[in-house]
């Protein structure tokens, strides 16, 4: 399997980085600088937020943290990491963020 992940040291993509290693799997790591290079058209074609990181499986291109983590997670299962915590946790952040989303959707109102 050959994956490629496309990253930068200052991004959230240290996370995915945390994986591979605790995973102990081979990835070819391709650094993008912000601005120009992730705003590229060769580069908005991986993903056309502009944005990393990025995870390439073959055919198969990623382009967000969490589901980075889940397929990986996923791919690796063997290696014992424990997939349904993930998606748990990923049920939960998008639970709040929904709450969220209704209580800034609510009208403004003050008691004066």
């Amino acid at each position: 399997m050959a994956l490629t992940l496309y990253t930068n040291t200052q991004s959230r993509g240290v996370v995915v980085d945390w994986l591979i290693l605790d995973l102990g799997i081979e990835v070819e790591r391709i650094e993008v600088a912000y601005g120009t290079e992730m705003k590229s058209a060769e580069f908005l074609k991986l993903n056309p937020f502009g944005k990393v990181p990025v995870l390439v499986d073959g055919d198969v291109v990623i382009y967000e943290l969490d589901a980075i983590c889940a397929y990986l997670a996923d791919q690796f299962s063997e290696k014992g990491l424990p997939l349904h915590l993930m998606i748990r946790k990923e049920v939960y952040i998008i639970v709040g963020c929904s709450l969220v989303q209704d209580l800034l959707q609510q009208p403004l109102t003050m008691n004066i």
